[in-house]
Order: structure tokens, then sequence, then C-alpha cells
């Protein structure tokens, strides 16, 4: 599933950098592609929040991950119907990633139970991993978008590409490694549903 995710998102990057290079040569104008990111958003959080099914198993876990979602996508829907979905969604985005920080926390304490190997063996503990930095680390700067936003405008976008980009490298490097490794062990113990 974190493969298809990531393949999801590199397909939404390239269709929108080709929609923007189109615009600029028709008529060049230098039009909003937000709408689109908000989009990729949505679908990106779907597939994780799916994903976690097959780790998290259990009765409550699920009840935990559907409360996670609902409240994602309420949050989503209610940004996008009162400040429109030409704007960054930054209050959807933010509480996808405080969701997905307390969802990922479970999934290292149940790989912690079924896993006997090392931790840095286990491509599954990898790639959470990965998203667990990636997700944790987003939570103070995105809530911190709106004020700099509206204070320091240049700085908030400085910032805010920067850092994602620090850790959509740090994230994807990791799920790189979680790869090999499922590459390198692969027939031997690794989840599956």
């Amino acid at each position: 599933m974190l493969f298809y995710q990531l393949l999801v998102n590199c397909t939404f990057m390239l269709i929108s950098f080709l929609y923007l290079e189109y615009l600029r040569s028709i008529n060049n104008l230098n039009e909003n592609r937000m709408w689109m990111m908000n989009i990729q958003l949505l679908v990106e959080m779907e597939l994780i929040f799916f994903s976690l099914f097959w780790v998290l198993k259990t009765k409550r876990h699920k009840i935990i991950i559907n409360a996670a979602n609902l409240i994602f996508l309420g949050v989503f829907a209610l940004q996008a119907v009162s400040e429109g979905i030409r704007g960054y969604l930054n209050w959807a985005d933010l509480t996808a990633c405080i969701g997905f920080t307390i969802l990922l926390y479970l999934v290292f304490f149940e790989l912690s139970k079924t896993k006997s190997k090392s931790w840095w063996k286990s491509p599954e503990i990898i790639a959470v991993f990965g998203l667990f930095i990636y997700f944790a680390c987003s939570v103070p700067f995105i809530s911190m978008h709106n004020y700099l936003l509206k204070n320091y405008p240049e700085t908030a976008w400085l910032i805010y590409y920067n850092i994602a980009m620090s850790l959509s490298l740090i994230r994807y490097f990791l799920f790189a490694v979680a790869l090999y490794l499922v590459y390198r062990t692969s027939g031997k113990e690794l989840i599956r549903p």
C-alpha cells in the first residue's frame, strides 16, 4: 500500500508540473496549483489510512483509525467549503499529521510485539519510522503556517518548502531502504494480510 501511495504522490507531482507548464505556455499565467495539492493530500492520506488496517487489526485499533480518518475528512471538508479548495488546507493537513503521529506510534508498538529481529533489519519498521518522522516533524511548522503566512509570507513558503522537502527526502529514503530490505529478505518473515 505504501508503494501505491508513493506512485500516487509521484503521479500528482508530475501532473501538476505538466499542468502548470501548459498554462504558462499558452498564456503566461502563474496559476495556483494548490487545489491539486489539496486533492493529492486527500488521496495520499486515505491510502495511508487504508494501509494502517493491514497492521492494526484489533477492533479497538480499527475504531481509532476510522475516528482519525473521519476527523481528517471532516476538517478537510469544512476548510475546503469555508476557505475554498484553491488555498492550502493547512488545518486538514495538520489534523492528518497529528492523527498519523498517534497511529504510527501504535504501529511501532504492535510491530515491536511481533518482530523478533532487530528493528534495523525490519522493512516494516523502517518504512513506518520514515512516515513517523515525516508526520511528527511536520506538526510544528504546519500549525504555525497561517500565522507566518499572514505576517511573513515569503518566510512561510520558504520554511514550508525547505522543511517539507527535507522531511520528504528522509521519508522516501527510509522507504527505499525498506524496499531494499524486502528485496533482500523476500520470502522470509514479512507482515501479510
